[in-house]
């Protein structure tokens, strides 16, 4: 008996029985197809997006380096004004211990909000406008939310094993290579300063110690920016591979946003029904009725005080042709066999829509002899 699933197709050649894998259905499972804009917004929604922490790290070095540099006689006047306050103060420690202690937390305190609120502030700011420049505004706390399989054993494996984990370890090596290779290539340039400053003053070597370190700092968060630029192109390029989607998701989506295509075509089936039955409701409210004569049927009516010209109000083919006939047969409306303008109309004037103007002459004559025909059916009627 052969079995149903995967194993269900013959080898050929003679191998009769011989199970094989379908290979359908593995080309179905896998992640070919690029993701769609809704994959795109939900994976967003989950906190899910491509970002570098790179990137992210060597603007706000940049950043805090700038701005130490930038205010770094206003700190050093801060830190200045601290020691001369605390070795003015020193002796009060062995006359009045408690509140020396009170008064030292407080100016500490205050020397240290002075000192790294501007790098606080400069470093969120910036830690916004980066984030906000990689993915965008978007406030969610989906990512905070306690998740089991975070804690699964089997998964982390998976993830500690994994070709990402790989790659994020090579590219962990190479960072700090290139970044040593700077800091070595920095440092040798420096060699020369180095040695002044053995020779010079106490002020101007303490000034040139800070512009060294201020060079060097400078170097590596400038080869750290160029990382996390390449970073950033590989997170997206990863980001997007990860959230591709196999045709049978694709499939589903499809389903999901636009409806089961079953449905749709009984849908429009419906309205289609009830756009005809809409236009069969008019046919008996028509003055004409207009055929070719047994494939078409166009219905006219022209009403003087609302209308400019005559109005197509019902037309069809075939069986709704016939259908028009009928009611048209037993509402009393005249049906006037004309092949050439019944196709014209048929053809070039939809539903609810006035005639053109070339056909203005040849529909007055048919409305005429339609006009003058219930003329002389009222006058029969009254003899």
């Amino acid at each position: 008996m052969q079995k149903e699933g995967i194993f269900k197709a013959e080898f050929p050649g003679g191998l009769k029985g011989a199970p094989f894998f379908d290979l359908q259905l593995f080309s179905s499972q896998e992640k070919t197809e690029e993701a769609t804009p809704r994959k795109k917004r939900k994976e967003r929604e989950e906190g899910h997006v491509a970002q570098s922490k790179d990137l992210t790290a060597a603007v706000n070095i940049l950043a805090g380096i700038l701005v130490i540099f930038s205010l770094s006689g206003v700190f050093w006047n801060f830190f200045r004004g601290y020691l001369t306050w605390c070795f003015q103060w020193a002796p009060l420690a062995a006359w009045d211990e408690g509140q020396w202690v009170q008064a030292t937390f407080g100016k500490s305190t205050a020397f240290f909000l002075k000192v790294w609120l501007p790098l606080a502030l400069v470093s969120v700011a910036v830690l916004i406008l980066v984030l906000s420049r990689q993915v965008g505004f978007k406030f969610t706390v989906k990512p905070l939310v306690p998740s089991f399989e975070r804690f699964s054993l089997v998964k982390g494996l998976k993830r500690m094993f994994s070709l990402r984990s790989l790659v994020e370890a090579i590219k962990a090596v190479l960072k700090a290579a290139i970044l040593f290779w700077v800091l070595y290539y920095g440092l040798r340039k420096e060699i020369p300063v180095i040695r002044q400053i053995s020779y010079s003053d106490v002020y101007i070597g303490a000034k040139e110690v800070f512009l060294i370190f201020f060079r060097l700092a400078l170097k590596l968060g400038g080869a750290l920016l160029v990382l996390g630029v390449f970073d950033l192109a590989y997170q997206k390029w990863e980001f997007a591979r990860s959230i591709r989607m196999t045709k049978q998701e694709l499939k589903e989506e499809f389903k999901q946003t636009e409806g089961n295509p079953f449905t749709r075509q009984r849908i429009r089936r419906r309205q289609s029904e009830i756009a005809r039955q809409r236009m069969i409701s008019q046919v008996p409210e028509s003055d004409v009725i207009l055929t070719n004569p047994t494939h078409l049927a166009v219905a006219l009516k022209y009403d003087r005080d609302a209308m400019n010209a005559p109005q197509v109000v019902a037309k069809g083919a075939g069986y709704i042709a016939l259908r028009i006939k009928e009611i048209a047969q037993e509402s009393g409306v005249p049906i006037v066999e004309d092949k050439a303008l019944a196709r014209t109309l048929y053809r070039d004037v939809e539903v609810g829509e006035e005639i053109p103007e070339t056909l203005y002459v040849a529909i007055a004559e048919v409305l005429a002899h339609v006009y003058s025909l219930k003329k002389e059916d009222k006058r029969e009627k009254l003899d």
